[in-house]
């Protein structure tokens, strides 16, 4: 049985797959070809869409940019409803040698995706990415990563620090930088750390807008792995999972980029389908790269899994916080295969309001130590 096969019994849904490659996605392309650069050393991948509001930020943030090399801005406009294109345009015009608009007369992001389209269009050496919503905040962003990559040519992914803007308090949380350090590690060893957590590496340097990808790599990783051609609604950690398992991965430690929260954005809108595609994107991975049994893929991702629930749970308040704990237990992969019974119980009591999100936190932190001392992790048994 395949892998698509079974998390399609584990999510008891199909999974969608674009049925177009990236380069036959519909696409107008605007720019001006005699003016603009002909041997980009990085190309930068915008998407946006509906992005009126913080386009403008997230533009300048890459044509501010000072480098000893040519790059190029491939924004990706996914027929907007606001005034979105009108701005991509306008830039298009003021930096003719730079930005390129891809744009259709409709939306592709359900037909062949804009993200899968702007990265085909992409000429670089290498391929930064920064959303519509996002915006680099270091002027040598792309300078340092370039030369980090150049001294560690076996590096297919570099990540810089990122800061996150919460949008709707203004508060902004700057990232932890002295658990990082300038250096490479090997790219096995990095996903395991992601998928099974063996050292903190969360929100200070896996945001998109922080990374630069070798474009070799990342061809390689979307023609070797077929979870590229499927329509989930978490692309980045797919991207970062396939690249480190095909070569190594460096860090930046300087913060290069604001990720911004905001009540817009798909993962708040649609929290739990993100986790079930996510959860699946991190069963894939340790089937397919990793070896792993089904028993025991299933394993760490119901582990991940109720560390990634409560940790949402703790960031929310009042009926929203209900609302999610309710979605989470219908829609998540591992409906049918978690059963812990505290977990269980600590959604009923968010649901109901009996047990705050903190107390939540720390009660799972409790029992997320228990499996090291020697307590089983169940995972009820699936036959496929």
């Amino acid at each position: 049985m395949i892998l698509k096969d079974e998390l399609e019994i584990l999510r008891g849904e199909p999974i969608e797959v674009f049925d177009r490659s990236p380069m036959d996605v519909p696409c107008i392309e605007t720019s001006d070809a005699e003016r603009l650069c002909k041997r980009p050393v990085v190309s930068v991948c915008m998407t946006t869409y509906n992005h009126e509001s913080y386009i403008r930020r997230s533009i300048e943030g890459v044509m501010m940019q000072k480098t000893d090399f040519e790059f190029e801005l491939v924004i990706g406009e996914d027929c907007s409803q606001d005034k979105t294109r009108e701005i991509c345009f306008e830039y298009q015009k003021k930096f003719p040698d730079k930005v390129r608009v891809l744009w259709w007369h409709e939306n592709v992001s359900c037909t062949g995706g804009n993200g899968r389209r702007v990265r085909a269009h992409c000429r670089g050496e290498f391929v930064a990415l920064c959303e519509g919503d996002d915006f680099w905040i270091d002027h040598y962003k792309l300078q340092k990563q370039v030369a980090l990559m150049r001294e560690y040519p076996r590096a297919g992914i570099c990540f810089g620090a990122v800061r996150v803007l919460h949008e709707n308090t203004g508060v902004v949380k700057d990232p932890d930088t002295r658990i990082l350090r300038s250096g490479v590690q090997d790219g096995v060893d990095f996903m395991r750390s992601i998928l099974l957590e063996q050292r903190p590496v969360g929100r200070e340097i896996l945001q998109t807008s922080g990374n630069l990808i070798r474009k070799s790599v990342m061809d390689e990783a979307q023609n070797k792995y077929e979870i590229f051609s499927w329509r989930l609604l978490v692309g980045d950690i797919t991207g970062w999972l396939a690249y480190a398992s095909l070569s190594d991965v460096c860090y930046l430690p300087d913060v290069v980029s604001t990720y911004r929260i905001n009540s817009g954005g798909v993962t708040r809108r649609r929290f739990a389908e993100v986790m079930r595609d996510g959860d699946s994107v991190l069963y894939y991975f340790l089937r397919k790269v990793l070896n792993y049994s089904k028993e025991e893929a299933l394993r760490w991702t119901a582990k991940r899994f109720v560390r990634m629930w409560v940790n949402k749970a703790a960031v929310l308040k009042g009926k929203e916080q209900r609302d999610i704990a309710s979605e989470i237990e219908g829609n998540t992969l591992l409906r049918q295969i978690f059963h812990r019974p505290y977990s269980w119980f600590m959604l009923q009591a968010i649901k109901l309001g009996l047990l705050t999100p903190s107390r939540a936190f720390w009660l799972n932190r409790v029992f997320w130590y228990l499996p090291r001392l020697g307590l089983p992790w169940p995972v009820r048994a699936v036959n496929m």
